[in-house]
């Protein structure tokens, strides 16, 4: 029969070995940023709401950052299209306009930082400056909310 301090430490070694498999699971990758983005719904973002913050207007969200400043103008951005209320997503659509976050924080070519960080980063961010707006992830990633919805945000 096995003592019980040779169980407990058997048990105390599995413990420890599924929690680092589980963490280096989790903090590796691309597939990391994808899987971490599953367990969550993603989030609603109404443009409307957000037209006019900050002192930058559009480019306070939208950047294209070179030796840490914004070179992107509103020019730029005049073309493009947009919807009032969209679901923001970790992945750029094929057919991206260029301006989805995804675009470039979806590709190590263009910038080290995934766009699920940066949307965390950006959103999160802004809403503890403002002191308005949620900051937890409860708030922003509703279970009800994506229940009747596709992944564009459209009513099924």
């Amino acid at each position: 029969m096995m003592s019980s301090l040779k169980k407990a430490a058997i048990l105390t070694g599995m413990f420890t070995l599924f929690a680092l498999l589980t963490l280096s699971a989790v903090c590796t990758g691309d597939d990391a940023t994808k899987k971490n983005a599953k367990q969550r719904p993603q989030v609603s973002f109404s443009h409307e709401d957000h037209m006019g913050m900050g002192e930058s207007g559009c480019l306070e969200c939208h950047h294209k950052y070179e030796n840490g400043e914004n070179v992107l103008d509103d020019g730029e951005l005049g073309g493009a299209e947009y919807e009032e209320t969209m679901i923001l997503d970790v992945n750029a659509p094929e057919d991206s306009s260029g301006y989805e976050c995804a675009t470039c924080h979806g590709n190590k070519t263009i910038s080290k930082m995934s766009a699920m960080d940066a949307f965390h980063k950006q959103c999160i961010g802004c809403h503890e400056k403002e002191k308005k707006g949620p900051v937890l992830c409860g708030e922003c990633h509703k279970r009800d909310s994506m229940k009747n919805k596709n992944a564009n945000g459209e009513e099924k």
